[in-house]
């Protein structure tokens, strides 16, 4: 079945960017709420994370960790990371996900927040999922 412009438009249009998931993370027995990023979102994270490197050719770098923390920090909608630091008095959201989550629970948020954001299928996989 061929869309029409008017068709294409109209489901395009229609679509809602605020996708949001569910994900229980068991050693707490809460529920975790998380949301799809922005692409402007994604853009100032990755500012956030880049540093000058100071070795001359080299240029920027990517952070990774802190790459990977305020991807979490942005993306989940509950708990708010920043509401957890203040109440650990800690620094800052990333402060506080490395004071209360291990390394398979960020590890595992973060192949949710992936999968939530598209970024889990391959390019053939996501054709696939548009034309149904």
């Amino acid at each position: 079945m061929t869309q029409t412009n008017q068709d294409f438009l109209k489901t395009l249009l229609a679509v809602d960017q605020d996708v949001r998931k569910v994900v229980p993370m068991k050693r707490f027995g809460l529920d975790f709420e998380i949301k799809a990023l922005t692409p402007e979102e994604a853009n100032k994270i990755q500012q956030r994370s880049t540093k000058l490197s100071m070795v001359k050719g080299q240029g920027k770098t990517i952070d990774e960790d802190k790459f990977n923390y305020l991807t979490i920090a942005t993306a989940c909608i509950t708990p708010d990371w920043t509401e957890v630091a203040k109440a650990m008095d800690v620094l800052d959201a990333i402060d506080a996900i490395k004071g209360k989550l291990l390394f398979g629970e960020v590890a595992y948020l973060l192949g949710e927040i992936a999968e939530l954001n598209g970024l889990d299928k391959s390019d053939e996989e996501q054709v696939e999922e548009a034309k149904n």
